[in-house]
């Protein structure tokens, strides 16, 4: 059992053993539990428990990608309020996990206790031993239950005192009135020398000692959620879905085709419905795109997250929300609405209404069919194949919405704008290129207005610049493009013509 500690501290498992050898009984023994008495993360284990698991992980998830605990005062906020935010939330939302965690602590605690560590600590006896942790009273005393070390003490959070507990550190409470420890004669074991900086300091006989057990997963890692793969695995630490996949590809829905409709609710929770069912399927497409690269690329650009999730299940699940969203959103949306929009199409208006709606599902999970075989070949052809596949990958994504509904031109013109924008800057990247020097959104400005004037010449000015759409594109895009033109004309850092010339890479483009 030796074998479970980590060999850069053999030395420190020896010391303590030692130590406990040497004992004369009249000492006590703080042991930490996370990790170190538990090869395990109680609190997550906690948290594992709570069901449903989707509903659990979808509030996990929320709170991980909103992060609350970075909005509040002090130092190391994660560490201090992360955990308390978490488990509150899960007590509050989800009351029942308590009874199911007390059911299942037992087992949980047979699956991770230390088997170096806990029969030296039986053998000390539970009365002379203290556990000392960041972790939970009530979750640590219900696993320790029916074990040797069921009467030891527990120095641990409460639901109210969590995030003080975390901020005041252990030393805290180890030297206070109510403890007493002393530091020349009791013994105090842990696994972080980052934590309990503070203890190790104080004891003469602090022994800080690694276990080998790999970590497990965060809690429900492994549930499926929508666009968790897409924001933590494939774009980890951008903030992906908020920033690209709602602020950007959304928003371009909205000024290229909701602006053009007449005012209602109901269109709007439409398209954002049919929005994400259809980049559901880009996400299956990129959980694809990384297996296809790691398995036969020599150096398949790929996260760090991608080997924590490579394991991670995104179909069939996806396609269940995808079609789920697409029901929804075509059924939403308001009668007279579906039936202008079948007649757009070509159908007999009088149609009806409930066939109209089949026609729209119909169409719109036919268009994902289309989008989620055109990855499918883009993700297995050759590397230079790609650049010409993932135009019409976005052709389509883009203009999937025409579907449902109309736009006018200065809609049609940010669409082609943002479609070259998107592919000239993957093309510049798999032909070697610096794609950080490229102004993606500085080009579509000048794409979308150059358009914007060829279907002025086209239709007739008054066609194109007599509606207000028109007018929120140009300001958007000019909003946008702004940091484009100060970076790239304006910055020290931009660079220049002399540098360009004498670029190899420039001169042979």
């Amino acid at each position: 059992m030796t074998s479970l500690c980590h060999p850069a501290t053999a030395n420190q498992f020896d010391g303590l053993r030692q130590a406990l050898h040497k004992d004369r009984g009249d000492s006590r023994v703080f042991v930490d539990f996370d990790y170190t008495l538990f090869l395990a993360n109680s609190t997550d284990e906690f948290l594992e428990c709570a069901r449903p698991a989707f509903l659990a992980a979808l509030l996990l998830r929320v709170l991980g990608l909103l992060k609350p605990w970075s909005f509040l005062p002090g130092e190391r906020r994660s560490f201090v309020w992360r955990d308390p935010i978490r488990v509150l939330a899960v007590v509050i939302l989800m009351p029942w996990t308590l009874l199911l965690f007390r059911r299942r602590a037992h087992a949980i605690f047979e699956r991770h206790y230390n088997r170096a560590l806990a029969p030296l600590l039986a053998e000390v006896g539970a009365d002379r031993v203290v556990i000392v942790s960041f972790g939970y009273s009530f979750v640590i005393r219900r696993l320790i239950v029916g074990t040797p070390l069921e009467g030891a003490s527990v120095i641990a959070s409460s639901m109210l005192d969590a995030s003080r507990f975390r901020r005041e550190g252990k030393a805290s409470r180890l030297f206070g009135k109510r403890v007493a420890a002393d530091a020349t004669r009791d013994i105090f074991v842990t696994d972080s020398e980052v934590d309990d900086a503070d203890v190790l300091a104080r004891f003469e006989q602090g022994f800080h000692i690694r276990w080998t057990a790999t970590k497990k997963p965060r809690p429900h890692d492994k549930v499926y959620v929508p666009f968790f793969y897409t924001d933590v695995v494939k774009r980890p630490g951008q903030g992906f879905f908020i920033r690209t996949i709602l602020l950007d590809e959304f928003a371009l829905v909205a000024f290229c085709f909701l602006l053009y409709q007449p005012w209602h609710w109901s269109i709007w929770i439409c398209a954002f419905s049919l929005f994400l069912a259809f980049r559901l399927t880009y996400e299956i497409g990129y959980v694809e795109n990384d297996r296809v690269g790691f398995l036969y690329e020599a150096n398949p650009k790929l996260s760090k997250e991608y080997y924590r999730y490579k394991d991670y299940r995104v179909t069939p699940y996806a396609w269940y929300w995808a079609v789920a969203l697409t029901f929804f959103g075509i059924f939403v949306l308001d009668a007279e609405f579906v039936l202008a929009s079948v007649t757009r199409l070509g159908f007999d208006p009088e149609i009806g209404t409930m066939a109209a709606r089949s026609v729209l599902v119909a169409g719109w999970l036919a268009l994902i069919g289309v989008a989620r075989s055109i990855f499918f070949l883009f993700n297995h052809a050759p590397l230079i194949w790609r650049i010409a596949i993932f135009y019409p990958l976005h052709l389509v994504k883009y203009f999937a919405p025409a579907l449902i509904f109309a736009s006018g031109p200065a809609g049609l013109a940010l669409l082609f704008g943002q479609i070259t924008r998107t592919w000239t800057k993957y093309a510049i990247r798999r032909s070697d290129g610096d794609r950080q020097l490229f102004p993606g959104h500085l080009i579509r400005m000048m794409f979308f207005f150059s358009l914007l004037g060829v279907f002025g010449l086209v239709m007739g000015f008054g066609a194109v610049f007599g509606v207000w759409q028109t007018y929120a594109i140009m300001a958007w895009c000019v909003v946008r493009g702004i940091p484009d033109v100060r970076r790239t004309f304006f910055k020290r850092s931009a660079p220049s013509r002399t540098t360009l010339r004498e670029s190899p890479r420039a001169e042979a483009a």
